[in-house]
């Protein structure tokens, strides 16, 4: 496993790489998240560890896609899709999308959680 550190690194160059001005930005800070209108964010979460053996462990990283403001949320959602497409018209190594609500300074918000398969 190549260190988290070299991950995240990775994984926000491929962001940017396939995203570039289709969102807001990329942050692991949630208080940084700023969707517009028609232009979504990005939050990379801190990854989930697993450790099988004393050197050995996976990270399981999970991305959220949020869109919009409280006012035009039925929109948001293909505003989440059209990111969505981009991720996987650029082979991002996804194992799973759900549609969630991202809770941002109290006000609901359309998002998909984007979990991602193994680095290594």
């Amino acid at each position: 496993m190549s260190s988290l550190n070299e991950q995240y690194e990775t994984l926000t160059e491929t962001l940017q790489g396939l995203l570039g001005n289709s969102v807001t930005n990329i942050t692991v800070d949630g208080q940084f998240i700023s969707p517009k209108q028609g232009v979504p964010s990005v939050l990379i979460e801190p990854p989930e560890l697993s450790v099988e053996k004393w050197s050995e462990g996976e990270a399981t990283w999970k991305i959220d896609i949020i869109a919009g403001t409280t006012t035009t949320q039925a929109l948001s959602l293909f505003d989440c899709l059209t990111v969505l497409d981009k991720l996987i018209a650029g082979n991002l190594n996804i194992a799973s999308a759900t549609p969630v609500t991202y809770l941002n300074n109290g006000l609901s918000l359309a998002a998909y959680q984007i979990t991602l398969n193994p680095f290594d």
